[in-house]
């Protein structure tokens, strides 16, 4: 335990050097991300390198394992630390280049596939052709769900860091899986200080990318540990009570531009944080409502296979509670920006 909380320490501090290390630096190296003609909640001028502070965090932790443990790296777990340091160039790239999203999603295929080779899928159907094939629309889908759910100051971090304790506490006898984690929640805590409203830095792309893509080998790994023997209707279900709020946002959107015809793959300021702060939420609370959201998801999640025990009538209400939270958040959001626009018009 000793040796775990001076390695946390050790990342924090070396994450904390290289955080104030960018944020000086910033201007002469020009770590400033410039979207032209899209629309976002903030200014478009942006100090982008939260991927930096993550692949950090993620260096300290794998020069901790080779040299303080006995413990030893997959080639399952290779796969997926060359697939992420990909996915962060990929965002670093799309944050200087503006790349085009057909060309993106395209590169990400790859990537996943990449990692496919020898990772773990999701087991929901008998036939494995299939569940290959979901897995990889599904880490598709989890990236940019991530990607987008950075929208307002402060979310994503905030969402990451309670998938992260959570992960974690499945972990915590696992030295490989505990020095990663455990250096990934450092860094989201070292850059959540300066990125919760009102920001100073931002994550860009490479950050988000490199989030939605740790997590999502986690949650990966998490689910195939977990989901056993669950039913099919079940195993679906803890995906969605455990991700409610990144699959809320990202369906509410994608929907309801397209719906607009509107492309999905551009930016605005139509996700449902930003309803909610139009509403009258004060933006500094909203990735805190987000977060309680998702945990009683996740508990709902957890409840299915009896790790948490809740009884019925709470699990039922639980899941009552996070299908309504979607459905009101994609409607009010339709009608909502739909109003604005006959009012403009």
């Amino acid at each position: 335990m000793g040796e775990k909380i001076l390695f946390l320490i050790i990342s924090f501090v070396v994450n904390i050097f290289f955080l104030f290390y960018f944020r000086k630096v910033e201007k002469k190296i020009n770590l400033i991300k410039l979207h032209k003609n899209i629309t976002r909640w903030r200014s478009n001028q942006k100090p982008i390198y939260g991927g930096f502070i993550f692949i950090t965090g993620l260096l300290i932790s794998l020069l901790f394992i080779v040299t303080s443990t006995n413990s030893y790296l997959s080639s399952g777990f290779y796969n997926f630390l060359i697939s992420l340091f990909f996915i962060f160039i990929l965002g670093l790239a799309d944050d200087f280049l503006n790349i085009n999203a057909f060309i993106k999603i395209f590169i990400q295929a790859i990537i996943v596939i990449f990692v496919l080779s020898k990772s773990i899928i999701l087991n929901l159907f008998e036939d494995n052709v299939v569940n290959v094939i979901i897995t990889a629309l599904f880490i598709l889908w989890f990236v940019n769900a991530c990607n987008m759910l950075d929208n307002i100051d402060g979310l994503l971090g905030t969402i990451a860091i309670l998938f992260c304790i959570v992960f974690l506490l499945f972990y915590l006898n696992n030295y490989v899986e505990f020095y990663i984690l455990g250096a990934f929640f450092v860094s989201c805590v070292v850059f959540l200080s300066q990125n919760i409203y009102p920001a100073k830095v931002y994550l860009g792309d490479n950050g988000s990318y490199f989030i939605g893509f740790f997590l999502c080998y986690f949650f990966l790994r998490n689910f195939s540990e977990l989901s056993l023997h669950l039913t099919l209707e079940s195993k679906f279900l803890y995906i969605y009570l455990f991700l409610v709020i990144p699959f809320t946002d990202s369906f509410t959107v994608i929907i309801n531009r397209i719906l607009r015809n509107k492309s999905p793959f551009i930016g605005g300021k139509d996700h449902t944080s930003h309803l909610l702060i139009n509403k009258g939420i004060k933006e500094k609370y909203v990735p805190f409502l987000f977060a309680f959201i998702n945990l009683i998801g996740i508990v709902g999640a957890l409840s299915l296979v009896g790790i948490f025990r809740v009884g019925k009538i709470s699990q039922i209400l639980i899941i009552i509670c996070c299908i309504f939270v979607t459905i009101y958040l994609a409607i009010s959001d339709y009608l909502y920006y739909n109003k604005n626009k006959r009012n403009t018009e």
